[in-house]
């Protein structure tokens, strides 16, 4: 119904997210914030001509390993939830350009975030982040990663030289918290 009529975007508000599977699999923008939801699974992870997927402001604690199937996903936005990681199948999405994580109870960054090729905007301020890997670096020398956040966590190690790396144009960084 919503393809027909040529909708690529949705914003959802007070639609129960059962419900969503009802909706055309061709949208590409996602906006479903406010709503408790504790659980990224189906129907969201089938929908995959999604570009952009905002779920900020929820409670959510676990990610399925279908969302492996977005793979046009550019776009994620799990900020203000209760992640206390970063699952290997978020790195497994190859064309995402911004991952927003941050105000979550992450407390470490998953080494395998490297396979993130094309970011170039990691949000992971408000953590419980205690160290930066040597993945970061990797990142920054052979990917596209130019802007940086890591304030608000409880940093105590950097495991590479911060001043060696020209091409992040912003870095926030606060070492404690």
């Amino acid at each position: 119904v919503l393809s027909s009529h040529g909708i690529r975007s949705y914003k959802l508000n007070d639609m129960a997210l059962k419900n969503l599977d009802k909706l055309s699999n061709n949208l590409r923008i996602i906006k479903f914030q406010y709503h408790n939801i504790t659980y990224i699974g189906k129907p969201i992870t089938d929908m995959i001509y999604l570009e952009s997927l905002n779920l900020n402001n929820n409670k959510i604690t676990l990610i399925d390993n279908d969302i492996i199937n977005l793979t046009r996903l550019s776009k994620l936005d799990i900020s203000k939830n209760l992640l206390d990681d970063i699952p290997n199948s978020i790195c497994e999405l190859e064309n995402l350009i911004i991952l927003d994580l941050h105000s979550n109870k992450i407390k470490e960054i998953n080494p395998n975030i490297n396979k993130l090729k094309l970011l170039q905007n990691l949000e992971l301020s408000h953590n419980q982040i205690t160290e930066i890997p040597k993945e970061i670096e990797y990142l920054v020398e052979f990917g596209k990663l130019s802007h940086l956040y890591l304030y608000k966590n409880n940093i105590i190690n950097i495991h590479f030289d911060l001043n060696k790396n020209k091409k992040i144009r912003k870095l926030k960084l606060s070492m404690t918290y």
